[in-house]
């Protein structure tokens, strides 16, 4: 498996971001990153998250879906790519088909 960067935007997760960044990590391993890119939450979301062992970046504000992405697509360690939702709707079995 080639090294990737599952990229999560989120706003206001912080009761499902924990399980979804574990999850993601179980399935990469060492072979990659999760990157979340927190949207200006007001809740724990961003610390959470660092607390599950992503890498968070946090917008100053909220400025939507589409911006939080191309933070994650700027930001990314490496090539191949994997967008997430954070609300827990994908599962590491969703990840480990594409890989």
């Amino acid at each position: 498996m080639s090294s990737v960067s599952i990229i999560i935007p989120v706003y206001n997760e912080e009761s499902v971001i924990g399980r979804v960044v574990e999850d993601a990590l179980s399935v990469l391993g060492d072979q990659g990153e999760v990157l979340v890119v927190d949207d200006g939450s007001s809740d724990r979301t961003a610390e959470i998250a660092g607390q599950a062992h992503a890498r968070v970046i946090c917008h100053p504000y909220n400025m939507g879906n589409g911006a939080a992405i191309k933070t994650g697509i700027r930001q990314a360690r490496f090539d191949a790519l994997i967008l997430m939702d954070g609300d827990g709707q994908h599962g590491a079995k969703d990840i480990t088909r594409l890989l």
